[in-house]
């Protein structure tokens, strides 16, 4: 959609591209920190962080694992966001919910977190943890693939785990 759009903003602007451009851009096109594979397609990093964009992340997800597929989730909120919304868009797809905390001064502790799951998701399964790379390390116990999501800050923070880019500013700037 966001390919279709800037094609067509290319053509309504007259600016001169060929379509043979405009394929090999899109191509190689890379966007970090959505639907990023990590530990060889065990971790997937997706910054959703508001229920369309979830909605829209469990479709990508259903589109590359099936529909029967599932994830433990790690997910950081900041308090601005419409989390239990984000809860339930990510429901269909978590086998298990990490909430732990952005490196921002707005995320929701994540005792907090997992309490607004909980009271979203009555029964799921969910535990809090004090930083990304515990929850990364419990989530590595389970069978199926970790998705990490909710928050931007957190994919960065993740990132910078993996050795991909400098860690995040803890005020977020």
């Amino acid at each position: 959609r966001n390919a279709a759009l800037a094609a067509a903003a290319l053509r309504a602007a007259a600016l001169p591209v060929r379509d043979e451009d405009l394929r090999a851009g899109f191509a190689s096109a890379e966007w970090p920190g959505r639907f990023q594979r990590l530990a060889a397609g065990r971790v997937i990093l997706d910054g959703a962080h508001n229920p369309a964009a979830a909605a829209r992340l469990v479709e990508t997800w259903r589109e590359e694992f099936g529909p029967a597929d599932r994830a433990t989730v790690i997910l950081a909120s900041l308090r601005d966001k419409d989390t239990p919304g984000v809860v339930r868009a990510l429901a269909p797809l978590a086998r298990r919910w990490i909430a732990v905390p952005a490196r921002n001064p707005r995320s929701l502790p994540a005792p907090e977190l997992a309490e607004v799951i909980r009271a979203t998701l009555p029964g799921a399964d969910v535990a809090d943890s004090p930083e990304a790379a515990a929850a990364l390390a419990r989530a590595a116990s389970h069978a199926e693939p970790a998705l990490v999501a909710g928050s931007l800050f957190l994919v960065g923070e993740v990132l910078a785990l993996a050795g991909d880019q400098p860690p995040p500013a803890p005020s977020g700037q």
